[in-house]
């Protein structure tokens, strides 16, 4: 179960799967299935608040398949409960990340300054393009 101020996911909810890792290691990685595989069905998750799970969508959509679920995988230890602490706290940062609305950005004007700044390198710039034309009189 991972938890939160506000929720916390059951493990029912959490799909894991256990896979040979890839890499060095000789006869040890043939043997044994460290890499650690982590299904999670965002869409029909009922832990998570609605606010939370649209902007978990929306920030992570191009991480969540068809089924609607997201996977992360960790085969970065050779220790399989190491590689599950490390996806869980990878998921945890993820929705984490999105539990706070972003602000929204206040429309302001230009400074004048920042406008009087922007008109003069316009006309520098015009002038520059002046003195390279040639004259036909």
């Amino acid at each position: 179960m991972i938890h939160f101020p506000r929720f916390s996911i059951p493990e029912k909810e959490l799909e894991l799967k256990f896979v040979r890792s890839s890499g060095a290691g000789g006869q040890h990685i043939n043997k044994v299935s460290t890499k650690v595989e982590l299904k999670w069905s965002v869409l029909f998750s009922t832990a998570l608040p609605e606010t939370i799970k649209k902007r978990f969508i929306k920030s992570f959509a191009h991480r969540i398949n068809s089924k609607g679920q997201i996977t992360l995988t960790c085969d970065k230890n050779r220790n399989r409960l190491r590689n599950i602490d490390e996806v869980l706290t990878r998921l945890k940062i993820m929705i984490e990340s999105v539990q706070e609305e972003p602000r929204k950005r206040i429309k302001k004007k230009p400074t004048r300054s920042s406008i009087e700044k922007r008109l003069k390198e316009k006309k520098m710039r015009s002038n520059l393009k002046k003195s390279r034309r040639i004259k036909f009189d």
